[in-house]
């Protein structure tokens, strides 16, 4: 297994040897009933015990991974947010090391796209800027616009790693992963109307993407997506904070609010709308206004026809 592998896997790895030393203590014969006068005394070594194994995985991960700055950036990746407790303090954390250590190419590569992807004001955001100023030597003031800030990031991390930038600056040097590949195809109709429907659907919170920065991640190479989509997207009523809800044109009933989405670039923007940090808050705003504001957070094209 390559180091990128095992980085991957990193997330889902410590959240497994956590859950086997929980589990490893909880079958402990040291493990005593709480009705037991003497089970606090025993509680603090056997908490220690714990915590010495996952410090030990970790440590072990770290050395095979390379070095502190492979794991943090590891930790750093939107997976860990799903995969281990406490992951906005982990995260925290790891971007913290990174702001103070100088990256290799790959990692800042990855650390401008996420500059892209996470809001203004994410608490990661300012340590993913540092560590990319600390790597390139470009120094990015806070008195720069988000744009500003952005295109510096994106000219910052081409000179270092002798990439050309694409339309999209950074963005453009990770593909569409094959998976989502699929999903659009599955979007424009190929495998009916219903499952069109169905995979829209899927993508929206509570039960869809884990969060609005995977949804970006995953998804923003597509936004300028120009195939049309075989379904209707209305704003539903089935909560008080409307998201967008995908149906069959024959399905969409008299009183729905159709939002103004005829490809799939238009339907995966305005599927931001089902995120809090996206909602616009009234389903009459107009998207192209709406997406403007977005775009210029983020560094983004406008993708206007």
């Amino acid at each position: 297994m390559t180091d990128t592998e095992q980085g991957r896997d990193l997330p889902a790895r410590l959240q497994t040897l956590a859950e086997r030393a929980a589990r490893a203590l909880l079958e402990s014969d040291a493990v005593v009933a709480v009705r037991s006068p003497a089970w606090w005394r025993r509680l603090p070594r056997k908490v220690a015990v714990v915590l010495l194994v996952v410090l030990l995985a970790l440590a072990g991960i770290t050395w095979r991974l390379g070095g502190l700055t492979s794991t943090a950036a590891s930790l750093l990746r939107k997976e860990t947010r799903v995969n281990i407790p406490a992951s906005d303090t982990i995260r925290l954390l790891a971007a913290r090391v990174l702001a103070r250590r100088t990256v290799p190419a790959d990692t800042l590569a990855a650390l401008a796209r996420q500059a892209h992807l996470l809001e203004p004001d994410d608490p990661l955001r300012p340590h993913v800027l540092t560590a990319i100023s600390r790597t390139t030597g470009v120094d990015i003031p806070d008195t720069l616009t988000p744009p500003e800030v952005l295109a510096r990031v994106d000219a910052a991390a081409a000179r270092a790693t002798g990439r050309t930038l694409g339309p999209r600056g950074v963005i453009d040097w990770r593909p569409l992963d094959p998976y989502f590949a699929i999903t659009l195809d599955e979007l424009s109709g190929v495998s009916g109307v219903p499952r069109a429907v169905e995979v829209f659907n899927g993508m929206q919170p509570p039960d869809g993407l884990p969060s609005s920065e995977w949804y970006l991640d995953e998804l923003v190479n597509a936004f300028d997506d120009p195939r049309p989509i075989p379904f209707v997207i209305v704003a539903s009523s089935s909560r008080d904070d409307w998201g967008p809800v995908a149906m069959a044109p024959d399905d969409v009933p008299p009183h729905a609010r159709r939002l103004p989405a005829r490809t799939i670039g238009e339907a995966l923007r305005i599927g931001l709308w089902g995120f809090d940090a996206y909602h616009p808050g009234d389903p009459a705003i107009d998207p192209r206004t709406w997406w403007q504001e977005v775009a210029r957070q983020h560094g983004l094209p406008s993708f206007d026809p």
